[in-house]
């Protein structure tokens, strides 16, 4: 009997405890505008990056615009152009002088203002989303005035009646 009386349970709690798992749980308001504008890559694999690619799909794509004229060396900045909910897709050689490797982010970075930097392993990525952020991780180069001059333009919602 309190084996049937616990399993009744977990039937009931189970939609309650699974809708409560979908909630955005970063604390981030759901309202913000969605966030145009430059960011910065900061090149932390031992390889150069050949291409950077921001693009609406997941899975690697290297079909759209490639963000930068010239290779990001290990170690090294480079400002490119952000949209809301890109993904981003790298190229690097897998091996010194061997084939080329592409990494894509597994989700869009959740960038919302200029001052955030997606550092670029070797086989990964990692999303600053501050400058807070940025500053406190050791060996961070700082923002170039691109980033840290930058202002939005102002977006116009529509009025209600």
């Amino acid at each position: 009997m309190k084996y049937r009386m616990a399993i009744l349970l977990m039937l009931v709690c189970n939609p309650l405890i699974q809708g409560c798992s979908q909630d955005d749980l970063t604390g981030k308001p759901t309202t913000q505008d969605d966030y145009v504008g430059p960011i910065l890559v900061w090149n932390l694999s031992q390889f150069d990056l050949l291409a950077v690619y921001t693009h609406g799909e997941g899975g690697f794509n290297n079909n759209g615009t490639n963000q930068i004229d010239l290779a990001i060396e290990p170690d090294q900045t480079r400002v490119i152009q952000w949209s809301q909910g890109s993904y981003v897709s790298v190229v690097r050689e897998k091996t010194q002088g061997g084939f080329m490797l592409g990494l894509t982010t597994q989700t869009p970075p959740t960038f919302n203002q200029a001052q955030s930097v997606l550092i670029v392993f070797d086989d990964g990525f990692r999303a600053l989303v501050n400058a807070s952020d940025a500053n406190g991780t050791p060996g961070f180069p700082g923002f170039p005035d691109e980033i840290t001059s930058f202002s939005p333009q102002p977006t116009t919602e529509p009025q209600g009646d």
